[in-house]
């Protein structure tokens, strides 16, 4: 699958003060906000160890104006942490591995201001465990994480990963169904999340991907489970598939759409792709989220554009790298975004927000 972006909707070649008029939730009458008022404002620098990266206008009226919703409460920025991946320590020393760590990890995420903690399992210690790497197994691990976190923050968004590895599209995606069924009857609440990545894409050698039957599945199987779908966007392709979606029955309750950005694959981290996506998904309504694969999301500017546009942002040792050999904990990554959101006047989304900005209140 070509990583380049094709859609007509991609078109989009506007620059930010472009983009703030365009994508006002209330409109330029009702805002009273013009394109040479937005472009006028200068924006207030942020420091981060790549540089000074530009930063949308602290004034309470401007930002007040783009990112109201017609409750006229402003939209805070909505952070996931995304703690492990396939991230192992001997790139970032104090990436979380153990489902304690795991946990202990978590708590610190959300102390920092993250509301949407994703985690993915040590699957070579699950192939040795007497469950195995199917949906119990996983499962098992999850709830081991989960318990170190949801009692002390019960209503903090988690959603697992895929099992890369199974046959079938029940071996790869129904540990949501058995954490669906489990994590009620181990105390833990509801799970209010599962993982919907809807195309196909080429990561280095390996191809990850889903027909177009175990895409409906996931789809469906969300629905049926009331849980919002983490939509993870590799290519511009995944954005026109939940665009498609969307239009033809609606995403699940509580969806958050992901663009990835990444030099390794579909779009690279710039203003550009971040225009290419946001043209795709022009006109839906639907929350985003941002997040750099194999970089940093901060010190790209990717985040500082996010916030901007009214958009979230994911960040955490699974996707980080750094070219200057910085390794961060992952409560360090969120509280990075968090002074963005601070600086930019929408502030740090609470789970309260979080589940009213998805769609899930």
């Amino acid at each position: 699958m070509s990583g380049g972006c094709h859609s007509r909707k991609c078109s989009v070649g506007h620059g930010p003060a472009e983009h703030l008029f365009r994508l006002l939730p209330c409109g330029p009458r009702r805002t009273g906000l013009t394109r040479t008022s937005i472009a006028a404002v200068g924006p207030k620098p942020f420091r981060h160890e790549s540089g000074t990266l530009p930063l949308v206008t602290t004034l309470p009226n401007l930002v007040g104006s783009l990112f109201r919703c017609q409750n006229s409460v402003v939209d805070p920025v909505i952070i996931e942490a995304a703690l492990n991946g396939a991230t192992r320590r001997s790139s970032q020393p104090h990436v979380p591995i153990s489902p304690a760590e795991i946990a202990a990890s978590g708590r610190l995420c959300v102390e920092a201001g993250a509301t949407i903690v994703h985690q993915h399992d040590d699957f070579s210690t699950l192939a040795q465990s007497p469950l195995g790497a199917g949906p119990e197994g996983m499962s098992a691990a999850g709830i081991a994480a989960y318990a170190g976190l949801l009692p002390d923050h019960p209503d903090i968004l988690v959603y697992p990963t895929a099992n890369f590895r199974g046959p079938s599209i029940q071996d790869r995606w129904d540990h949501h169904r058995v954490l669906a069924r489990e994590m009620p009857v181990q105390g833990l609440g509801p799970l209010r999340m599962g993982l919907v990545d809807p195309g196909t894409v080429t990561l280095g050698s390996y191809v990850y991907g889903y027909s177009p039957d175990e895409i409906a599945y996931k789809w469906e199987s969300c629905r049926e489970l009331g849980l919002g779908a983490s939509i993870a966007c590799f290519t511009p392709a995944y954005a026109e598939a939940v665009r498609a979606e969307h239009e033809a029955r609606g995403l699940p309750a509580g969806s958050l759409v992901k663009f990835y950005l990444s030099d390794g694959f579909g779009l690279p981290p710039t203003e550009a792709s971040l225009d290419c996506y946001l043209g795709i998904l022009a006109g839906t309504g639907l929350p985003w989220a941002v997040a750099v694969l194999g970089g940093d999301v901060v010190g790209s500017g990717l985040a500082a554009m996010a916030i901007e546009r009214g958009g979230h942002v994911r960040v955490g040792l699974e996707d980080f790298a750094s070219a200057t050999g910085r390794t961060p904990r992952n409560e360090e990554l969120v509280a990075e975004v968090a002074e963005l959101a601070r600086r930019s006047g929408r502030g740090v989304a609470t789970c309260v927000d979080t589940a009213r900005i998805l769609g899930r209140v």
